[in-house]
């Protein structure tokens, strides 16, 4: 299986799965309500993004900024916090450090 990426080095599928990943973890953070709430839909607005034909990269780091920085944020405690911001610095290289 190849994968297709873009000029940034960005795997739109890789993003998708990431996307899905994220949302999936979400119940799991112990995050404030309003947090998990802007959580998936920053992951719901990566998943559109990169399904869509032809991602805008910059959108694509926006958001994934804001995902890491609540992963990152002291109102998430424990390992999958700190996966899961590794795994977005992964798939989304060029992330500053969270």
């Amino acid at each position: 299986m190849n994968a297709t990426t873009n000029k940034d080095g960005i795997d739109p599928a890789a993003v998708v799965m990431l996307a899905r990943a994220l949302r999936q973890a979400a119940p799991a953070l112990d995050l404030p309500e309003e947090d998990v709430l802007e959580f998936t839909q920053l992951a719901t607005r990566l998943e559109t993004e990169a399904a869509n034909g032809s991602p805008d990269s910059s959108r694509l780091q926006g958001w994934g900024g804001s995902i890491v920085g609540i992963l990152n944020s002291p109102v998430v405690s424990g390992a999958l916090g700190s996966v899961l911001a590794v795994y977005t610095g992964t798939v989304l290289p060029g992330l500053p450090p969270g």
